[in-house]
C-alpha cells in the first residue's frame, strides 16, 4: 500500500501513468499471492464445504468479492492471477447459490455487505480504489440509489 501511495505522491496526486502503473503492479502482485493462498486452502469439492457449514463458504464469497473489487485494474500485468481469483469466486458462488433459497437469502445481502465494507475501507485502501474501474462503477451505483 505504501508503494502505491508513494507513486501517487510522486505523480503529484494526479492520474499520472506512474501512479497507475505502481498501483497496477501492486494489485498484480497481491492477486498472485491471494490466488496461491486460496488454491492451497481450497477444498477439492466446494459443495462439501457448504454441507459442513454455510458460514465458511459465505466468508469465502465475501472475501473474494472484496478482492475482486479492490484488485481490479483493468487490463495489465497479473491479469491471469486476477482472472484466477474471479474463477475461484465463480466456483464458490455456484456452490453456495446452487439452491435457489440460498441464492435468495444470501446473494443481495452479501453484495450489500461487500459494498458497505468497501465504503468503510476506502480511506485506508485509497491507492487500490484511485484507478479502479469496478470501484468507480460501484460508487456511481451507490450515489444514484435513492437514500
Amino acid at each position: 500500500v505504501f508503494a502505491a501511495q508513494r507513486a501517487v505522491e510522486l505523480a503529484g496526486g494526479s492520474a499520472g501513468s506512474a501512479a497507475m502503473s505502481g498501483a497496477a503492479a501492486l494489485k498484480a502482485a497481491l492477486s498472485e499471492l491471494f490466488v496461491a493462498a486460496y488454491e492451497a486452502e481450497q477444498p477439492p469439492d466446494l459443495s462439501r464445504l457448504k454441507r459442513s457449514g454455510m458460514s465458511h463458504l459465505l466468508q469465502w464469497l465475501f472475501d473474494l468479492n472484496f478482492l475482486r473489487i479492490a484488485l481490479s485494474a483493468g487490463a495489465g500485468p497479473g491479469g491471469a492471477a486476477y482472472e484466477a481469483l474471479r474463477g475461484l469466486l465463480s466456483k464458490a458462488e455456484s456452490a453456495a447459490f446452487s439452491d435457489p433459497v440460498d441464492r435468495l437469502l444470501y446473494q443481495e445481502v452479501l453484495k450489500s455487505s461487500v459494498n458497505s465494507h468497501v465504503q468503510g475501507t476506502k480511506v485506508l485502501l485509497g491507492p487500490f480504489f484511485l484507478h479502479n474501474p469496478l470501484y468507480g462503477f460501484l460508487s456511481q451505483g451507490h450515489a444514484s440509489s435513492p437514500g
